[in-house]
């Protein structure tokens, strides 16, 4: 008899663990998700119009946000030549949007080895949502702007015995 009522509790358990699990599942499936972030305006525009900077300078954009979880995203910027379409990945860190609107602005670093050319910064923003839905990934970039050489650092003088590309 105990024997019965240990294997009737086992049966019981699993039935309860599998009902649970698929009743999970169609909640993550239908449940309505609604974006996580807005962000405007798009493509984020540059600080006061500045759309030039030196190798090893900075360039700095704004943008509104309305974040409606408490989610934080992982954030990857690379630098985009408009006119080759090569990509330079940033070592810029990400910033921590708190759930709520907001206005942004940031600064983000130029590296000095970057080729004189025309770029835009894109930013991905990856949220995980849940197993079943998956992420949302945002794509966002900037406006165009100019990165022009600099008197000192990547090209042509002291700091790499004197190099100059051709």
């Amino acid at each position: 008899m105990r024997k019965h009522k240990l294997n009737l509790a086992i049966v019981w358990a699993a039935g309860f663990c599998v009902a649970f699990s698929i009743g999970l599942y169609i909640f993550w499936s239908v449940y309505p998700s609604r974006p996580l972030i807005k962000q405007e305006p798009t493509p984020f525009k540059l600080v006061d119009g500045i759309n030039v900077a030196p190798q090893g300078g900075a360039i700095s954009y704004d943008y509104n946000y309305c974040k409606f979880t408490d989610l934080q995203a992982v954030v990857d910027k690379k630098f985009i030549d408009t006119k080759s379409g090569l990509i330079f990945q940033s070592t810029d860190t990400s910033t921590v949007l708190e759930k709520g609107c907001g206005h942004v602005h940031r600064e983000i670093s130029i590296p000095r080895t970057l080729p004189p050319s025309e770029y835009t910064l894109d930013i991905t923003a990856t949220y995980y949502v849940n197993p079943v839905q998956g992420d949302e990934v945002v794509h966002n970039h900037t406006e165009p702007f100019t990165v022009v050489r600099s008197a000192e650092g990547a090209y042509g003088d002291s700091t790499n015995g004197g190099i100059t590309p051709q």
